[in-house]
């Protein structure tokens, strides 16, 4: 019999269910947008969602899962299996690994989605990966997970490392919502690439389509294509994100002295940005070797799912 995991991997604004086996591939899944929800809705989405996928998927093999694991956005108290905070709108803590288990009889744990990546990266990493790495994701958010003797690095109430609101040294006057201003998030984040266009739209030429309603963010993939022709914004845009990741890249070099730096996320889904980022690390002056500065082998779009794998692996 092999055995797997039922996987679920709960965004801002879609849930991802699916299994899992033991080498970390994804057998089957779906996909549900679900737009925005808290806490409180929260349960009865993940169960409606899942009763539709065991009704119209079915399981993998002739026997349940093992066990559950669930990716979430927010803080989490994994240890008890609490959701603690979805985002800064709500603070409604809820038993969720406990109702889950009741429900459907199959032992469940969760964790923060970064963390779950992070486990993933130990256990199906492109290569082995050494006891002491970080992991950096940027995407819609700028996090970082510390590995350190093989086990992630925990911040005060079970949070992460809040690398999003360091100073890279890119002054563009941009302010963050911390209420400071050119954090690193605000320049190289998916809302910083928007916030950044818009603030720097009448300073320099572009073909790159701002909408007017500020709730429809501008096209990420649309800038690179752009800068690569040579506009002056998007350039720039560019220019700005690729000097924002690797001066947060070397200010956590210096701070954990790793053995590799993994990076994943939307922004990096791009290669050649990658590129250009190492051909700046390249030049620093950093104890790590360049070529232990690596893109995580998990897709954008499947590294959440198979994080929640990993996660009731672990357990």
């Amino acid at each position: 019999m092999k055995e797997t995991y039922l996987a679920i991997d709960l965004g801002r604004s879609e849930l991802h269910i699916g299994e899992v086996n033991a080498k970390g591939e994804i057998l089957h899944s779906k996909r549900y947008g679900i737009g925005y929800i808290n806490q409180t809705t929260t349960l009865a989405v993940i169960k409606r969602s899942l009763e539709d996928y065991i009704v119209t998927d079915g399981w993998a093999t002739e026997s349940r899962p093992i066990a559950m694991g669930i990716s979430l956005v927010g803080n989490v108290n994994n240890r008890d299996g609490v959701w603690l905070q979805n985002d800064s709108k709500g603070n409604r803590p809820i038993h969720l690994a406990k109702a889950l288990h009741g429900v459907y009889g199959i032992p469940c744990y969760i964790e923060t989605n970064i963390k779950s990546i992070t486990k993933a990266e130990r256990l199906w990493g492109n290569e082995k990966h050494p006891d002491n790495f970080v992991y950096i994701n940027i995407g819609s958010d700028i996090d970082a997970v510390f590995v350190v003797d093989t086990q992630l690095t925990h911040s005060s109430y079970f949070g992460i490392q809040d690398v999003k609101h360091m100073d890279v040294g890119i002054d563009i006057g941009i302010k963050c919502n911390c209420g400071r201003y050119n954090c690193v998030e605000c320049i190289a984040g998916e809302a910083g690439f928007d916030k950044s266009a818009r603030l720097l739209s009448n300073t320099y030429s572009t073909n790159l389509y701002i909408p007017h309603d500020e709730k429809i963010k501008v096209d990420i993939k649309e800038i690179y294509f752009l800068s690569q022709q040579g506009d002056s914004l998007c350039t720039q845009l560019v220019d700005n994100a690729v000097n924002g990741i690797a001066g947060l890249i070397m200010n956590l070099i210096r701070i954990s002295n790793p053995d590799k730096v993994i990076i994943g996320g939307t922004i990096m889904a791009n290669n050649f940005i990658y590129q250009r980022i190492i051909k700046i690390l390249s030049k620093a002056n950093l104890r790590l070797d360049p070529h232990n500065i690596v893109l995580s082998r998990f897709t954008p779009q499947d590294a959440g799912l198979i994080g929640a794998a990993a996660v009731a692996i672990n357990k």
